[in-house]
């Protein structure tokens, strides 16, 4: 990462001093939002966790999955096969999993940090950022899954699994929860066609087990709550920073508000995807990634804090790039990732993210009408 240079070159001694600095850092900043919590009074106490544990029993008990809501009235909101994937959370008494979950939580943080570097320095800077976050923090005190998925489509994005497994980690994750399907279009348009392939057999294929394991409860999610966007809470919250959270807050009605939701998300979805092609054919594989997750938070009806650790990696990759602008523009995402800034500031950093290459595209389409009239097509080029 081009600003931390200064950590890179300096001799390995130091380097080895620096790492255990970062890593008794990262522990010391951790601690605070983990002990947090596991902490809390138990009505506030990992709420999510909380749901996907009584999820468990309700299906277990022979009841159906989507009559379950916990005390508080939270639902359980994903896809049946994301209740066969936490299944074993089942088999330990709750206090048991709420520590081990948050243990995990900061283990997938490492991990996220590790794909964006081979640098053990730079993992744990990038490590730490990620954790000071609120996007983390948020997945500690709910005991969120979005960290995981993140990690998924990450570490399938960037092709760091085998040729022969591309795109089946976005599958699984898409079939957990169904924001990772903006990355299939991703794969078509970057020519990654088997990756595309295989990223929908395995979606299809885990909707099926889950409908063999489920039946009932598959046909409910696929025909009726798949559409009830109400059963996640209150989507005109601040906390809700998607396109149609900010249409809610803006009192927009439908059928307005439907149209006007297309219109937008769907442009700035298509915007991302042109301009996550474009970086990906210059091998900028690592900002088109993260380019398509900053879009997957605006097109999705519901993008709460804990989802939008897009956010905080697009900072970070844009710190790594070279140009002071880019830089500037990764430091101020990140503060807006930390602190709490402005209403809207997280739902315009992902638009203005997804925009990037808009003046680009422009510029190719306005070569391309020049070539077609005649003129020479070399003067439109994209230098």
């Amino acid at each position: 990462m081009a600003p931390l240079r200064a950590l890179v070159s300096m001799p390995r001694s130091w380097s080895r001093v620096a790492g255990v600095l970062l890593v008794c850092l990262f522990t010391a900043v951790a601690w605070r939002p983990a002990a947090s919590a596991l902490s809390r009074p138990p009505a506030d106490r990992q709420a999510d966790l909380h749901v996907y544990l009584g999820a468990i029993e309700t299906v277990r008990n022979g009841r159906p999955l989507y009559d379950y809501a916990a005390e508080n009235g939270d639902p359980f909101t994903y896809p049946p096969f994301a209740l066969i994937v936490l299944q074993p959370l089942g088999w330990a008494p709750e206090p048991a999993v709420r520590v081990a979950w948050t243990l995990c939580t900061l283990v997938i943080a490492g991990l996220i940090a590790a794909a964006l570097t081979r640098r053990r320095v730079l993992v744990m800077a990038a490590a730490l950022v990620l954790v000071l976050s609120a996007p983390l923090q948020s997945n500690l005190r709910f005991g969120q899954i979005s960290v995981l998925l993140v990690l998924l489509v990450l570490v399938d994005g960037l092709g760091l699994t085998r040729p022969r497994w591309r795109g089946a980690l976005i599958g699984l994750a898409a079939a957990i929860k169904l924001t990772p399907l903006l990355f299939l279009p991703y794969l078509v348009l970057t020519g990654q066609r088997r990756a595309a392939t295989r990223a929908t057999g395995v979606f299809v294929v885990a909707a099926g087990l889950a409908f063999v394991a489920l039946p009932e409860d598959s046909a409910r999610f696929w025909t009726d709550a798949v559409f009830t966007t109400s059963r996640v809470g209150d989507l005109s919250a601040g906390g809700n920073q998607s396109v149609n959270g900010a249409l809610l807050r803006l009192g927009v009605l439908e059928p307005v508000k439907s149209a006007a939701w297309l219109l937008y998300a769907g442009g700035l979805a298509w915007a991302a995807l042109l301009w996550g092609r474009r970086l990906y054919a210059d091998g900028r594989v690592a900002e088109a990634v993260v380019t398509v997750g900053c879009a997957t938070l605006v097109v999705s009806p519901v993008s709460w804090t804990h989802h939008q650790v897009w956010l905080v990696l697009a900072g970070l990759v844009l710190l790594a790039g070279p140009g002071r602008a880019r830089r500037a523009a990764g430091v101020a995402v990140l503060l807006v990732m930390i602190f709490p800034l402005a209403a809207e500031a997280r739902l315009l950093c992902a638009a203005a993210l997804c925009c990037a290459g808009l003046p680009m595209e422009i510029r190719a389409a306005t070569g391309a009408w020049a070539a077609r009239d005649g003129r020479p097509l070399e003067s439109a080029r994209i230098p």
